[in-house]
């Protein structure tokens, strides 16, 4: 019987297999908006990048998709209680029920079978959501 040993992975807001709905960067009143932590709002187009980079809106029903392999996944950012929900393959939408600061857990889903699982975070109202990264815990065999 193969064993799989358990290891984590981080997934950072621009990875390429992660879908942005309704967009990926622009105005984040319409949809998401890539920004880093230490480059403040309305800085010019020419700044460099510094700090953290995260996707943010304030668009209702923006989302952010990933799909992945593994057996858990915690999605990291920061929110306002009821303005963000999750959701694991199709399943009931979770509800963000608390303040979440800068780089906080927005949610976390433990104790799937091994496989392939989309989950989805979704806006909720006009309230900032952002996402920053995700954990991942894949398998390795071993």
């Amino acid at each position: 019987m193969l064993t799989m040993t358990p290891y984590n992975v981080t997934i950072n807001s621009q990875t390429a297999n992660l879908v942005y709905e309704p967009y990926k960067d622009g105005d984040p009143s319409g949809g998401w908006n890539l920004t880093y932590t230490l480059i403040p709002d309305g800085a010019t187009p020419e700044t460099t990048a510094s700090g953290t980079s995260y996707h943010r809106t304030t668009f209702p029903g923006a989302s952010m998709t990933l799909t992945f392999t593994g057996t858990d996944i915690y999605l990291y950012g920061n929110a306002s209680a009821g303005s963000y929900s999750v959701s694991v393959d199709g399943g009931n939408a979770t509800q963000g029920a608390n303040d979440v600061p800068q780089g906080g857990l927005l949610d976390a889903v433990t104790n799937l079978s091994y496989g392939n699982h989309t989950v989805t975070l979704a806006s909720t109202g006009t309230n900032e959501v952002a996402f920053q990264h995700a954990d991942v815990t894949i398998g390795i065999p071993g």
